[in-house]
């Protein structure tokens, strides 16, 4: 790879890992709100420290979860953007 191509890649690195941080944040939103529903649906059968327990845990792995998700996205556009330079380049 040359040094054109190695910065082209590293820019569209820098805006998928942007997008990444921003989508996951807006995602956390709606996942928040679902899981602690369930949570309070739950609480009187489970009791106020497992429900905060059960929050704590659902809510990292819906992040992990969607952060593994969006980071395959990115890595997929980053790698069509690369093929469609190489390809512009090719026909030169």
């Amino acid at each position: 790879m040359d040094d054109l191509q190695e910065k082209f890649l590293r820019k569209l690195e820098d805006e998928s890992a942007r997008w990444v941080e921003e989508e996951l944040a807006r995602r956390m939103v709606y996942a928040k709100e679902a899981i602690e529903e369930q949570v309070n649906a739950a609480l009187p059968e489970i009791g106020p420290a497992r429900a905060q327990n059960h929050l704590k845990k659902a809510l990292a792995f819906a992040k992990e979860n969607i952060r593994m998700d969006l980071e395959l996205e990115a890595q997929t556009w980053i790698d069509e953007e690369m093929e469609k330079r190489r390809a512009a380049n090719d026909e030169r």
